[in-house]
């Protein structure tokens, strides 16, 4: 299957349109059972990776190379309304992408071109990893 998944946040130019598609296929990995794969011994790759993991080595590279290192993301005035709100206090520029209007306020910029649509296509790949495997559609 693949999961593309496109967000459209034209009032803020910095992240303005985008999509990102992710494919996910292959079989269980040689020489492991789809019980062992799933403990696959990666740090850090969470239950989306175990999925993926279930899936093909190809897959759990590809999403530790093009899915892991993306960071959530959030406007000013997201971050300002949260904040008032008591959430996100351990939130900072460091963990997050935040954006005004015009450009994002991080001072090394993204780590891809279309880093929040990569962040919200691994967020919808953790949801789906909640079923215990991706849906055939």
């Amino acid at each position: 299957p693949r999961l593309t998944y496109t967000i459209d946040f034209g009032a803020f130019a910095p992240i303005g349109r985008q999509s990102f598609s992710f494919c996910v296929h292959g079989p269980p990995p040689t020489g492991r059972s789809v019980g062992a794969a799933h403990t696959d011994s990666r740090a850090g790759v969470g239950p989306a990776g175990a999925l993926l993991a279930r899936r093909s080595t190809a897959a759990i590279d590809r999403f530790e190379a093009e899915l892991a290192p993306a960071r959530t993301f959030a406007t000013t005035q997201g971050v300002h309304a949260a904040r008032a709100a008591g959430l996100a206090l351990g939130g900072s520029l460091e963990n997050a992408l935040v954006c005004d209007e015009r450009r994002w306020l991080n001072a090394e910029g993204l780590r891809f071109p279309d880093e929040p649509a990569r962040h919200k296509t691994l967020d919808l790949l953790g949801d789906l990893a909640l079923l215990g495997e991706l849906p055939l559609a």
